[in-house]
């Protein structure tokens, strides 16, 4: 909301999706003026750190702008592998040797 050219109180919508082993992030609002670029980092005063960071965790990213208004910036992640502790267990009985 923060960079948006929107008009005061708009929606914001988040889309996340998963396409092949990447993650497509989305951010659309109602704001249809004012340049989506990266900029140096201001580290004095802070800012524009948000589409450098986008630039470097993502493989390809971008911007759409709707004919009736709107803008739409949009990038691709790569989707982290799962590691052993987050797949799923098993539910079967553990097993058991009983001595009789």
């Amino acid at each position: 909301m923060r960079h948006s050219a929107g008009p005061p109180g708009q929606t914001l919508i988040v889309r996340v999706a998963l396409e092949r082993g990447l993650c497509r992030l989305e951010v659309e609002d109602a704001g249809d003026g004012g340049e989506v670029v990266r900029r140096p980092p201001d580290m004095k005063h802070g800012g524009g750190l948000g589409l450098n960071i986008v630039h470097t965790l993502s493989e390809r990213w971008g911007v759409e702008r709707a004919v009736n208004g709107g803008t739409r910036v949009w990038a691709y992640v790569l989707q982290a592998p799962l590691a052993a502790d987050d797949l799923p267990r098993s539910r079967e009985a553990p097993n058991v040797t009983a001595q009789v």
